[in-house]
């Protein structure tokens, strides 16, 4: 969503995203080729009218793409409507656990990501304390041992 090749390591992408500066105008995101691409204003709140549009956006296509997974794997080729997708989801395929998707459970995965990535941008923006970060080999986050699912939060990786 914000123009960052999924290809290559961890650190490189979140250098990327780090790297997505805020549009003029408070605008939220830019057209390019047909496809939105999000600038999250790394700097801002997360509660912020550009970071809580963008946060709306991911968890509506997290929940959009999990629906069809689960559609597509219920019925292959079959093309199914919405409300049948959902009244069928439980039989389906999908990445994650039906106890895990509720929205308040893939909100909370968002939120966290999108904390996440804010926190590594202030900290490469001090560039002491980001060399301290890399040097210091028991650096751990404070929110390592919440457990959250996993596999949601691989998708919120893959998506932003």
């Amino acid at each position: 969503m914000c123009g960052v090749e999924m290809s290559g390591n961890k650190s490189k992408r979140t250098d990327e995203l780090c790297a997505v500066k805020p549009l003029e105008d408070d605008m939220a995101f830019e057209i390019i080729e047909g496809n939105e691409v999000w600038h999250p204003v790394w700097k801002g709140y997360i509660d912020d009218k550009v970071n809580a549009l963008f946060i709306k956006t991911v968890i509506q296509h997290i929940w959009q793409n999990e629906k069809v997974s689960a559609c597509l794997s219920m019925r292959g080729e079959e093309v199914l409507t919405p409300s049948t997708c959902q009244s069928q989801r439980a039989g389906g395929k999908s990445k994650i656990a039906d106890a895990d998707f509720t929205m308040p459970a893939i909100t909370s995965c968002v939120k966290n990501y999108w904390r996440n990535v804010h926190k590594q941008w202030r900290q490469r923006v001090n560039l002491e304390k980001h060399q301290k970060t890399l040097d210091n080999t028991k650096y751990r986050s404070r929110h390592s041992n919440v457990r959250l699912p996993t596999v949601l939060c691989s998708d919120v990786m893959m998506l932003i």
